[in-house]
């Protein structure tokens, strides 16, 4: 979480250098069975961030099964970890944790408040297969968003895809009042890329606490919807 490190050179030179604004405190690139566990991630642009790969072009005569062309992140534990204070002032294209995986379970973790001023995600997934349990997640403009695959085609031709399990989790709203693509809901489920099939199966959603702390002043005020308007 750092702003700068140091670099070194062949010849012994060394440079100051900025981490870029998207950074995360966890990086998985390329990645299967790996468990992140019992860890505190706070102050980074994306606190997790778990990427899948595609090189893939339209004019490639490589089938999207090539190796060479994709890769699937698989198999991921995010399990009894603390995130707090991520994401980036005035944006909201960072969250706490982001994850592009099949086959990812989050479990036993607190997702707290988000950096000052982000309009970022508690918990963002493009994935397969995701199970989402046992999770206080008290902040962000959405506390859970489940959306298409975007990093990789293999995701969405994953059988699991279009299905996903949300149970036994505490979901709490802050009153932000934020207004942006009146995107503020607690949770989301489907996709926000029109030119990528969304997860068109079920949310199962069991057991879970979902608080709002969002008051009528705030709605009337923010709420974009006419029908609703000053009631």
């Amino acid at each position: 979480n750092a702003s700068k490190f140091k670099m070194y050179y062949p010849k012994g030179e060394t440079a100051l250098k900025k981490y870029s604004e998207q950074s995360a405190g966890i990086y998985v690139l390329r990645g299967e069975n790996i468990t992140i566990r019992n860890c505190t991630i706070h102050d980074c642009g994306n606190g997790l961030f778990v990427s899948s790969y595609s090189n893939l072009d339209y004019y490639s005569k490589k089938s999207i099964f090539d190796s060479e062309v994709q890769f699937v992140s698989r198999d991921i534990l995010v399990e009894s970890n603390y995130f707090y204070k991520n994401g980036i002032a005035g944006q909201m294209f960072e969250h706490h944790s982001y994850c592009a995986a099949i086959n990812t379970v989050y479990q036993f973790n607190h997702y707290g408040e988000m950096a000052k001023g982000s309009t970022g995600y508690g918990l963002k997934d493009r994935g397969a297969g995701t199970v989402v349990r046992y999770n206080w997640i008290d902040d962000g403009r959405r506390q859970i968003s489940l959306d298409d695959g975007q990093d990789c085609p293999l995701i969405p031709l994953d059988p699991r895809y279009h299905d996903s399990f949300v149970y036994g989790n505490v979901l709490i709203e802050p009153d932000g009042g934020f207004l942006l693509w009146g995107d503020d809901e607690i949770i989301h489920f489907g996709g926000d890329d029109e030119n990528l099939p969304d997860r068109d199966g079920v949310l199962y959603f069991n057991n879970n606490t979902v608080v709002t702390y969002r008051t009528i002043a705030t709605y009337n005020k923010y709420n974009t919807v006419k029908w609703a308007q000053g009631r």
